[in-house]
């Protein structure tokens, strides 16, 4: 078996690169198409460790887009087999592909490994052109595996070989929403290494406002800024990627939203949760929203606030911390004039006070004096957190039918558990009633006029 594995990658060398083969130097069996899947699939994701570079484990989300990439280019093989009529071609046609892929791994990793993901991601220009050589090459290896199988002419397996690589890209053009700012772990720079990752803030935050879309005439918007700050607990992180997911997907901003974030794991990918980045992020959607229609929502997530100031927090990094009142200003210097502002904070101070005025309505997860639960821990959500975003949104478009909702559901818990109370408190403006209730009839009809619907299951 090892001596015909063997075999079958000498045969894909000089498939993979253009040299003489032919099918006959294949040793085929559904044995054989098992080892080369698994000779591939763990040659990519130890690649993806050592790319952590804190050796961390690959996210779930990694390993999925390949389960479907495996399954995907499986019902690729058989569609191209069809298509030109030898369907019962399908197990020679994997080996020969397994066998002259996996070479473009060995090409590629020193690439990666040397340059690192900040330079070859899929958003910079050398990761896209990368991509692209990729694919193309992808298409080269299918067309010859096809002619030399089946003796098919150039049209027949060009043909063929695209619908191949259609399939098999396909889980990776699908998975494209705002989950993928989750990426293997990385390690925070050294100190030496601080001064590049805040150069680097620039061309992150020029990606990030690049996808963002303007207002639509006679539609009310609503847009997202997400502002994570503090690295240390990772229930901020998981429930950050929920509610962003949340909005992008029942909502409807996944165009119009930008996130902002102190982790280890994005450090690369998704830029700081600063001052600097966050007054950006107001002053280019300013730019884009109609001031006298469409709506921020703003959500900040942290452990605590100190004399109503968030303190964003990543060792070793300084970061200044950010005022309430500064957040206000932020806001109207950008022209934003619509927005909700959620605090998911343990503790709250007077926060909801200094950032209120007509137009705004802010949400706290804990009133003066009480201390939020479930704080601590790699768990999916805070308590608030939960009962508001994971369950009461899920159910109304309205904020505030939802945060009364979630303060029922907060406060029964607590009653039961035998927890001191959070008592969270929700401030509303005197004029940005009437604009959060046609937003939501907004949300409402669109939900209704959609032949799908996009509520997201609770996240257990």
């Amino acid at each position: 078996m090892l001596q015909d594995l063997g075999r079958n990658l000498i045969s894909g060398a000089r498939l993979c690169f253009l040299l003489s083969v032919d099918r006959r130097d294949f040793r085929v069996s559904v044995d054989q198409a098992f080892l080369l899947l698994f000779l591939g699939i763990s040659t990519i994701v130890t690649l993806d460790i050592v790319l952590a570079a804190d050796g961390g484990l690959i996210p779930l989300e990694r390993v999925g887009i390949y389960a479907l990439a495996i399954i995907t280019g499986l019902l690729g093989c058989f569609a191209a087999m069809r298509l030109i009529g030898t369907p019962n071609d399908l197990t020679p046609v994997v080996v020969m592909l397994l066998a002259g892929l996996f070479w473009i791994i060995p090409v590629f990793a020193p690439l990666l490994l040397v340059a690192g993901p900040e330079k070859l991601g899929p958003t910079t220009p050398a990761g896209i052109a990368a991509g692209c050589v990729v694919v193309l090459w992808f298409l080269v290896i299918a067309m010859r595996s096809v002619q030399r199988l089946t003796g098919s002419g150039l049209m027949k397996a060009t043909v063929a070989a695209c619908v191949l690589v259609i399939f098999t890209a396909l889980p990776r053009l699908l998975v494209s929403d705002t989950t993928s700012w989750l990426p293997a772990p990385a390690r925070l720079p050294s100190a030496a290494m601080q001064e590049n990752l805040y150069y680097g803030q620039f061309g992150m935050m020029d990606r990030a406002i690049s996808w963002l879309d303007t207002h639509r005439k006679g539609t009310t918007d609503l847009y997202f800024v997400g502002f994570g700050a503090d690295a240390r607990e990772d229930v901020f992180l998981n429930e950050m990627r929920s509610v962003v997911r949340l909005f992008d997907i029942r909502f409807g901003t996944k165009d119009r939203s930008i996130v902002l974030l102190n982790h280890r794991s994005t450090v690369r990918q998704v830029p700081l949760a600063n001052v600097h980045n966050l007054g950006r992020a107001f002053q280019e959607i300013g730019k884009r929203m109609d001031p006298e229609e469409d709506v921020l929502f703003l959500y900040l997530s942290a452990p605590k606030l100190d004399d109503t100031q968030l303190r964003p927090t990543f060792k070793p990094l300084d970061l200044l911390p950010l005022h309430a009142s500064e957040i206000r200003h932020m806001l109207n210097d950008a022209g934003i004039k619509w927005r909700i502002i959620v605090l998911s904070a343990c503790t709250s101070d007077n926060f909801a006070d200094r950032v209120a005025d007509p137009n705004t309505l802010v949400i706290t997860a804990t009133g003066l004096g009480g201390r939020a639960h479930g704080c601590k821990d790699d768990i999916p959500h805070t308590g608030f957190g939960g009962a508001f975003f994971n369950q009461a949104l899920q159910e109304t478009y309205s904020v505030r039918t939802a945060f009364l909702d979630a303060l029922k559901r907060i406060a029964a818990h607590e009653d039961a558990e035998g927890l001191r109370p959070s008592d969270p408190k929700m401030k509303v403006g005197s004029a940005i009633a009437p604009q959060l209730d046609r937003l939501t009839a907004q949300l409402k009809r669109q939900q209704k006029s959609s032949a799908v619907n996009v509520t997201i299951p609770p996240r257990r």
